[in-house]
């Protein structure tokens, strides 16, 4: 399928203090549960998931220099994109016109309003500001067929409002390119993808405003200046073996934890348990 074909949304959560990390999970849970169940989000969407932090790797993250991980949880979805020129086609049936963006569709409708609303006063959804939900262009840099399960790592970097955007994203894609080219990351990552949520033109992935302007109506801030980037991997070994490799030690911490540039101030890394929700295949 062509990424022109979908488009993916990431919400991002870390937990409140105020809240335990198997609390917070439990009620998101239950809300994306009632998600998928929705008329709207069947018709769609592709897929929706969400990845439950785990210590797999947080020996890894300290070994690697890097902060102990805020504890955090991530939700994904997919969502089917109709051509323009098919959608809007003066011959097109109104009710497929309005599908030309199922992600806008759902993010409208009064079951899924209502739903929003009634997760908030219950507490399986917040809308403050340690959250961020927005859609993006994802830029896959590894990919290998495999079936079965996965292990996933996801790195969450927030750009420094000292720093300029632009600057910062080219360091943090060079040293992702760096690590991939290495021969622990070569021989067991499945998959790498990079997302930003940044409102400008990045170098070769990019934020889209596809729901910029749905956010306040939900009660949800603006999207936050994050960038996301994610690993799979076959097996915990292949996570692990990648987690104990000296030259990807090197390698960060001459472009990851350097003084000159350091990018690991504000960047959450850790490992994470997949649960898929819905699935449209």
């Amino acid at each position: 399928m062509s990424s022109k074909d979908y488009c993916d949304v990431l919400a991002i959560h870390l937990v409140p203090a105020s809240t335990s990390k198997e609390e917070f999970e439990a009620k998101f849970g239950t809300f994306l549960d009632a998600v998928a169940k929705l008329p709207v989000l069947q018709k769609n969407a592709i897929t929706l998931k969400m990845f439950i932090q785990n210590d797999a790797f947080h020996e890894s993250v300290a070994g690697f220099g890097l902060p102990v991980p805020k504890p955090a949880v991530v939700g994904f979805a997919r969502f089917k994109v109709v051509p323009v020129h098919l959608a809007y086609s003066p011959m097109a049936h109104p009710r497929a016109r309005q599908s030309a963006d199922g992600l806008k569709e759902l993010l409208r409708d009064p079951e899924y309003v209502s739903l929003v609303s009634a997760a908030k006063e219950n507490g399986h959804l917040r809308g403050h500001d340690d959250m961020s939900l927005f859609s993006a262009d994802v830029t896959t840099k590894i990919d290998v067929n495999h079936t079965g399960d996965r292990k996933h790592v996801f790195g969450i970097f927030k750009v420094p409002n000292d720093v300029p955007a632009e600057l910062f994203e080219r360091k943090v894609e060079a040293c992702i390119d760096g690590a991939l080219a290495l021969e622990a990351c070569q021989n067991n990552f499945l998959k790498y993808k990079m997302a930003s949520r940044l409102s400008h033109e990045p170098i070769r992935w990019r934020q889209t405003s596809n729901i910029t302007d749905e956010l306040p109506r939900l009660g949800f801030p603006a999207p936050q200046p994050w960038i996301v980037a994610m690993a799979e991997f076959a097996n915990l070994d292949n996570l692990l073996e990648v987690g104990k490799d000296q030259d990807l030690a090197q390698h960060l911490a001459a472009t990851l934890t350097t003084n000159e540039f350091p990018l690991h101030i504000d960047i959450i890394v850790f490992a994470a348990e997949g649960v898929t929700k819905f699935n449209s295949r």
